[in-house]
């Protein structure tokens, strides 16, 4: 015979050594939702090219050509044209 559902949660048991975390030091269930807003949000930025742009330098590469820049959020990879290079 299966026991009933007990009325209220069992209160947490700490484990020897370590006191129980404060209630501010939680992780509630708005605080998820609230980072996978963040998530979503960042790949939806990052998909209609709002990128996060971090310049970044390549050290096997010498001169004007290891400059280049990388999105934080997504890491796509992008290289400034060349000032050098002119159409005429």
């Amino acid at each position: 015979m299966a026991h009933p559902p007990p009325s209220e949660p069992d209160p947490p048991v700490p484990s020897p050594g370590r006191s129980p975390l404060p209630r501010a030091d939680r992780v509630t269930a708005a605080d998820r939702l609230l980072s996978g807003l963040r998530r979503a949000g960042a790949r939806a930025r990052c998909r209609v090219g709002l990128h996060d742009w971090a310049y970044r330098r390549n050290p096997d590469v010498g001169g004007a050509s290891a400059v280049f820049h990388q999105c934080r959020r997504c890491g796509r990879e992008y290289s400034p044209p060349d000032p050098r290079q002119t159409w005429f």
